[in-house]
């Protein structure tokens, strides 16, 4: 399981985007999915409490359902 999560991790570091400290709560979501979709879906700010979902996701799973 270490090395799930330690692939879930890479590959949530590699996509992340640095975004210029938008404030998504002032931008109406139509303008996010037409501009700013891509920088929304891999904010760096919610990237760690996005690993630890899919990582406590994957852990429901279980191992028999993994390999």
């Amino acid at each position: 399981m270490n090395e799930i999560l330690a692939i879930v991790l890479i590959v949530f570091d590699t996509e992340r985007v640095e975004t210029e400290g938008q404030d998504w709560d002032q931008i109406s979501d139509q303008e996010i999915a037409d501009k700013f979709l891509f920088e929304f879906l891999f904010d760096a700010r919610y990237m760690q409490a996005d690993s630890y979902m899919v990582h406590d996701r994957i852990l429901q799973l279980g191992v028999q359902l993994l390999y």
